[in-house]
C-alpha cells in the first residue's frame, strides 16, 4: 500500500476505535517514510490512548521538532527518554 493509503487507513481505524489496527498502519508508513509528520502525530496520539506513554511522547516529540515547535518537542522527548528502555529513542 502506498504512503497516503497507509495514512488514511490508519486515520479511518482511529475513527472506528480500532487503535491497534491504526497503529499498525501508521507504523508501517513510518518504516517506509520516517519523516511523515502527520503520521507521527496520529501514531503518538494513538499510543497515548493505548497507554504506551513513552512511545507516545517519542512520536509527538518528533512531530513537534519537525514542525519547529521546539518547546513542546523538548518536553515530549524528555518524557520519552525518562521512561524508555529503547536505546535508539535515547539518541
Amino acid at each position: 500500500m502506498k504512503t497516503e493509503g497507509l495514512f488514511y487507513a490508519g486515520r479511518c481505524f482511529i475513527e472506528l476505535g480500532s487503535l491497534r489496527k491504526a497503529s499498525r498502519f501508521l507504523e508501517s508508513l513510518l518504516r517506509n517514510t520516517p519523516d511523515y509528520p502527520d503520521a507521527m502525530f496520529y501514531l503518538g496520539s494513538t499510543y497515548g490512548s493505548l497507554g504506551r506513554t513513552s512511545d507516545a511522547c517519542y512520536y509527538l516529540g518528533r512531530y513537534y521538532l519537525i514542525r519547529g515547535d521546539y518547546k513542546n518537542a523538548v518536553v515530549q522527548l524528555e518524557k520519552a527518554m525518562e521512561s524508555t528502555t529503547d536505546p535508539q529513542k535515547k539518541n
